[in-house]
């Protein structure tokens, strides 16, 4: 049995469609959509924001660039591709791939290594739920899991931990990657690398006490969390950088030893890395130094995973340029957003509104928290359209849109209650209310809580027609998931409780057109509901699509002529993201298409450009047998025909990129796709 065969039968990878099914349809995330979304005159790239983002950097695709890799604390890998059209030491310039690479989990931490010595990229990670280690080869670009459990040779295992995150680097100069790994004490344990075998690279347990270092700022609190290694003084031996979990800045140590030997001076240790006074954040910080240009010397990444110090953050990942020589760092601020994008900090929720009365739709953001203060009550956006609906243009007019909140996770929504022409804000919050802003001649005039509703926690409500008899009714979603219909018998204001469903937690309802209900809810869920005669709420689909985060907030938005079918997607992390209806529907493994043909086999799958394809026909008829991307696109016709019933055999010598793409067979409205991937 082959290599790969072996590490093919003892894994399984979910490979993750971006393809979203809504009514024969189908969604694409969309980056820079028609509508565009400005502050200060800058357009901001609609990428979904960030939470904690941990880093890493590499040359993934083999152009000479490095591309970013983010975890971003949910366990799945985000895939950043690098640029090459930036300028050195101005800020790198990363384009998003995806936000979920290859279908991994890989918990709370990663890190890529050639760890069996073949040129790529294998990946270490954490074992999600557990405090263990995991092992992910790289055969021809695809990471295949070996292990989720690391041993010693001796048979203990690897600790991996749920806190801190570990790295490797040889510091001995023996040609094997070492692990360390810190814990709370503020101590360092060090596993010596002993090369690898079919397993997974071998890591021997020498010392939970690395060289006497005591990374801690303070007795009883956490110490070394994050942990990086670089030569930063060039004198060929690897120095130590490390983030506090109670800490808002980073702390140095220089390595007097060699590279055969390392020796650290905890009492030695700078306190102010990179220098120009402490870096001020949130706390638990990670390091990363990576020569971007390069000249030789390492600049510096810092991503914030917020600790002692609040749940969130204003900036994504810190960039220093080092400016400096190869012996000695001088690290100068570039940037504190490396990664591009909108992102208003954390639990954004969109609606649309013509809130000042020239016929188009404006856009209004409420967010779980104030980026100037993590402690006050949430921030409500509003993004004035300065064109028209077809083509909308949002630029910022107001950070503080009906001001001085005192709570938070903040979901706003816009309705004429008292029929004097203008809309009044009702505005769901974190304790379960839904609080009522009058719009009067000298602005918003709050007027307690709107029909003394007391639901379960972080309210979201939507306005719109359900029943579809030509007024609109209340929807409302909560924080333990239920989705509730009030239906309007004459007046808004006295609707009744009709039909409640439970969803899934964190629900966030949005009504289209057709009085249909799309729901995100807090894993990362789109789900369809139909309100019936009956009282009833009906699961009509639970949507499959590209992977948009945790806590999803769906705003149905009309675009290219398609009626509220496009969506705006607010999420946990803060920003917004776009998808695109389609009528291409490909959907995998269709359950009801008919015995009348099959694709039976692709083989060899995974394949290096050259494959077959089976195709099996019991009824004569005209067939389409096409290739499709990720994104839904067209890539190649095999067949386009009549074909009678029999057995073929298509041959595929198409010179395509590496990637995942479907075969998609097709007659008449009836359509059976299979998955094929393309391997370097």
């Amino acid at each position: 049995m082959s290599r790969l065969v072996k590490i093919v039968s003892r894994s399984i990878i979910i490979m993750c469609s971006v393809m979203v099914f809504l009514h024969s349809g189908s969604y694409r995330r969309v980056l820079d959509p028609l509508m565009s979304i400005s502050i200060n005159g800058q357009i901001m790239s609609l990428t979904g924001g960030l939470n904690r983002p941990e880093p890493q950097f590499l040359d993934w695709n083999g152009d000479g660039i490095l591309d970013c890799f983010i975890n971003d604390r949910d366990g799945r890998l985000q895939y950043w591709e690098g640029q090459v059209d930036w300028q050195f030491g101005d800020r790198p310039i990363f384009t998003l791939v995806t936000k979920f690479f290859q279908g991994l989990l890989v918990g709370i931490w990663f890190n890529f290594n050639d760890f069996d010595n073949d040129g790529d990229h294998d990946l270490l990670s954490h074992t999600p739920g557990t405090d263990n280690v995991s092992y992910y080869e790289n055969v021809n670009g695809t990471l295949y899991l070996v292990n989720s459990q690391l041993h010693t040779p001796s048979g203990f295992p690897v600790y991996g931990g749920q806190i801190v995150i570990p790295t490797v680097a040889d510091i001995d100069a023996d040609g094997h990657l070492d692990y360390f790994v810190g814990d709370i004490s503020g101590r360092l344990a060090y596993y010596a690398g002993q090369g690898n075998v079919d397993t997974g690279p071998q890591f021997e347990f020498v010392s939970d006490y690395f060289e006497n270092i005591q990374i801690i700022w303070t007795p009883g609190r956490h110490g070394a969390n994050s942990i990086s290694f670089y030569d930063l003084d060039n004198d060929s031996d690897l120095d130590l950088i490390w983030g506090d979990f109670y800490q808002p800045g980073l702390f140095y140590l220089e390595n007097y030893g060699d590279n055969n030997e390392p020796h650290f001076v905890d009492s030695l240790m700078v306190a102010d890395f990179p220098g120009l006074g402490m870096l001020e954040t949130a706390g638990f910080n990670i390091p990363i130094i990576t020569d971007f240009e390069p000249d030789g010397t390492g600049d510096l990444v810092v991503g914030v995973l917020s600790g002692n110090y609040g749940t969130d953050f204003i900036h994504n990942l810190i960039y220093y340029n080092n400016i400096g020589t190869d012996a000695e760092y001088d690290f100068q601020l570039v940037t504190m957003d490396l990664l591009p994008g909108l992102d208003l900090i954390g639990g954004s929720r969109p609606v649309l509104a013509d809130l000042d009365g020239d016929n188009d739709h404006d856009l209004v953001v409420g967010t779980e928290f104030n980026p100037d203060n993590s402690l006050s009550g949430g921030q409500v956006y509003y993004f004035e359209n300065t064109t028209n609906d077809d083509i909308p243009e949002f630029v910022l007019s107001d950070s503080t849109f009906i001001d001085d909140f005192i709570t938070t996770n903040l979901a706003p929504s816009f309705y004429d209650l008292d029929n004097d022409g203008d809309l009044d804000a009702i505005i769901g919050e974190f304790n379960g209310y839904l609080l009522h802003y009058a719009n009067t001649d000298t602005g918003w005039t709050y007027n307690g809580h709107y029909m003394n509703l007391d639901l379960s926690g972080k309210t979201v409500p939507a306005w719109g027609d359900v029943d579809q008899d030509n007024d609109d009714d209340l929807v409302i979603g909560t924080k333990d998931g239920n989705v509730s219909v009030y239906i309007n018998n004459g007046d808004i204001n006295t609707s009744v409780l009709a039909a409640q469903l439970d969803i899934g937690d964190d629900a966030s309802p949005a009504i289209l057109a057709d009085g249909s209900i799309i729901v995100g809810n807090e894993i990362g869920e789109l789900i369809l509901l139909r309100y019936e005669d009956t009282d009833t709420l009906v699961v009509q689909d639970t949507l499959e699509y590209p992977y948009c985060g945790q806590n999803l907030a769906p705003c149905p938005i009309s675009s290219s002529g398609l009626e509220q079918k496009d969506l705006v997607i607010g999420s946990k992390a803060g920003g917004l993201q776009y998808l695109e209806y389609s009528t291409l529907a490909i959907q995998e493994e269709n359950k009801n298409n008919p015995a009348y043909f099959n694709i039976s086999a692709i083989y060899p799958n995974p394949n290096n450009g050259y494959c077959n394809i089976d195709l099996d026909i019991s009824k004569t008829g005209f067939y389409k047998i096409s290739i499709y991307d990720l994104q839904g696109r067209l890539v190649r016709i095999i067949h386009h025909g009549t074909l009678n019933g029999g057995h073929y055999t298509f041959t595929l010598r198409e010179n395509i990129p590496s990637g995942i793409y479907f075969i998609n067979a097709q007659t008449n409205d009836v359509s059976f796709v299979k998955k094929m991937i393309r391997l370097k």
